[in-house]
């Protein structure tokens, strides 16, 4: 899987919980790791970075040169350095930093339209199966709930 092309794709999402993310890994045109999971007590940009982080933690086994698709312009304009990040936001921004400095290039964008409706389905399926996980330490990329 060297020369695949991947893509990570970042959402949030609110339901009565508070904030959930749904992180997808895709390469050679299927999904390669999926996470959906629950970030009690965030905000929504404070729990697109906890997604962003577990993305490129989970992304780096598959390659080296990625494609994050961040469906919140004001959270990829941060970690592309185009705005300035926010106080609160510091500790977080400098962890997905240095998670994208461990890649040869990583490319922020905001997703196309079909990753955004490909985002809802695993956070709809997610939410049906019981497949939401509870928040997990950064450095377990959530190998066990990878789906292939």
């Amino acid at each position: 899987m060297k020369h695949e092309r991947l893509c990570a794709l970042i959402d949030v999402f609110e339901n009565a919980d508070g904030f959930l993310y749904a992180a997808v890994i895709r390469g050679n045109g299927r999904a390669l790791h999926r996470l959906v999971s629950r970030v009690p007590g965030a905000t929504r940009t404070a729990a697109f970075f906890e997604g962003i982080s577990y993305a490129l933690g989970a992304a780096r086994r598959y390659g080296r040169t990625l494609r994050m698709a961040v469906n919140d312009a004001g959270v990829a304009a941060m970690l592309s350095k185009r705005q300035e990040v926010t106080s609160e936001y510091v500790t977080p921004f400098l962890v997905a930093r240095a998670l994208i400095h461990a890649y040869r290039r990583v490319e922020i964008v905001e997703p196309a339209a079909e990753e955004k409706t490909a985002l809802g389905v695993v956070i709809a399926d997610a939410l049906a199966s019981g497949g939401v996980v509870p928040q997990l330490p950064l450095w377990s990329t959530a190998e066990r709930h990878s789906a292939a």
